[in-house]
């Protein structure tokens, strides 16, 4: 297999020279002095695992470059020379170019060396997974690429939390009493998300793997749908998308268990929320009759064809594993609700329409009901 390249990209030759000849005995190193010159080589060499630019460059910055990287090479991995270290320039490169580190000029050469090779430690992580699964069963794959999905989502939070903690690190060293609080709240938000991922996926193994013999009990759906689209406010308010329920929902109440039903919900939602359209809309219908409780949860999104949607609940399967990734998230939304509706008794449907939108609709039994099996 042909050695894994590091190209380094930085409009001052000298220093090109002198790290080339400095990692040169260890790594196999190409040099670009712009972004062009630079997505030129990923274009014609397919054997770039890791891309080092420096931030100011004439014509194309470093962050456009790695943004171009990771959303036409994603599997490279991505790393942030620069002087400037201020916090929009630290936000946007872990942002917009997902970097793994971002390293401050003039960096020690013991530092850079070590971030190359986690770096590359990590790019074979990756290949090594993706080359094991293509000699694998079709449910084997499925699990790789579940697994390869749940380590990008992994990744993100944890780059946000290393890159900003980092510089929070260079200014206290620095003796700098200005420390940005804003540093702090977002590595807050990237702990919340790496927790609230962690728990899903070990709720998702549990019950799959240990289904719970705890009773159900009767569950307000007005409780159960605040406390599942609370999660989501932010980022419904953030793409302008509007949400409304239609239907008597105080004094309704299903059969199920309480924190198992506000997760599946919750999947639900944040699916309507993340594959909908800027501008889009959500629409929660509630609907009862003498056995059974229904919500119909329907977006104005992208939709599915009709093969995704034979697929999009299967476990470890991701409807289009592409789209997940661009929209991000682990894909196991609807596998999810799907399986946790099944462990309650209950009902989960999904119907789709390419380019107009999905519609969930989950049927449990009524809490008051006096038969508590909803009918096939």
């Amino acid at each position: 297999m042909p050695p894994e390249k590091i190209l380094l990209v930085d409009d001052e030759p000298r220093l090109l020279t002198a790290l080339k000849r400095r990692l040169s005995s260890e790594f196999s190193v190409e040099t670009a002095l712009n972004g062009e010159e630079a997505l030129s080589i990923l274009e014609r060499d397919g054997h770039i695992a890791l891309i080092v630019a420096d931030m100011q460059m004439p014509g194309m910055n470093g962050i456009d470059l790695l943004k171009q990287t990771r959303d036409r090479w994603p599997d490279i991995r991505r790393i942030m020379l620069t002087g400037n270290s201020d916090q929009n320039t630290a936000i946007a490169a872990i942002n917009d170019g997902h970097v793994m580190r971002f390293l401050r000029k003039p960096t020690e050469f013991v530092e850079l060396r070590r971030a190359i090779v986690h770096a590359l430690e990590d790019f074979r992580f990756a290949r090594d997974g993706s080359e094991i699964a293509n000699d694998e069963s079709v449910d084997e794959k499925a699990r790789k690429a579940f697994m390869s999905i749940i380590s990008h989502e992994l990744r993100t939070p944890l780059t946000h939390i290393i890159g900003l903690s980092s510089i929070l690190q260079e200014q206290a060293e620095a003796g700098q009493k200005d420390i940005s609080t804003d540093y702090l709240g977002h590595i807050r938000t990237s702990g919340e998300e790496l927790l609230s991922l962690i728990n899903r996926v070990l709720f998702y193994t549990r019950i799959i793997s240990s289904p719970t013999h705890e009773a159900p009990v009767s569950v307000s759906v007005a409780g159960c749908l605040k406390d599942a689209i609370q999660p989501c406010r932010m980022e419904i308010a953030k793409r302008n998308i509007t949400l409304s329920i239609d239907g008597q929902k105080d004094n309704v109440a299903f059969l199920a268990r309480p924190d198992e039903m506000v997760m599946a919900l919750r999947e639900i939602i944040s699916n309507a929320v993340r594959f909908n359209r800027e501008n889009g809309h959500i629409s929660i219908g509630i609907h009862q009759d003498a056995t059974s409780v229904s919500l119909r949860i329907a977006d104005t999104g992208l939709g599915m064809c009709e093969n995704t949607l034979a697929r999009v609940m299967e476990p470890f399967r991701q409807g289009d594993e592409k789209l997940n990734r661009q929209f991000e998230g682990i894909g196991m939304g609807l596998s999810l609700a799907h399986a946790i509706a099944i462990l309650n008794s209950g009902q989960l449907n999904v119907q789709s329409i390419p380019g107009e939108g999905t519609t969930v609709i989950l049927k449990l039994n009524r809490a008051d009901a006096p038969s508590r099996t909803i009918a096939a």
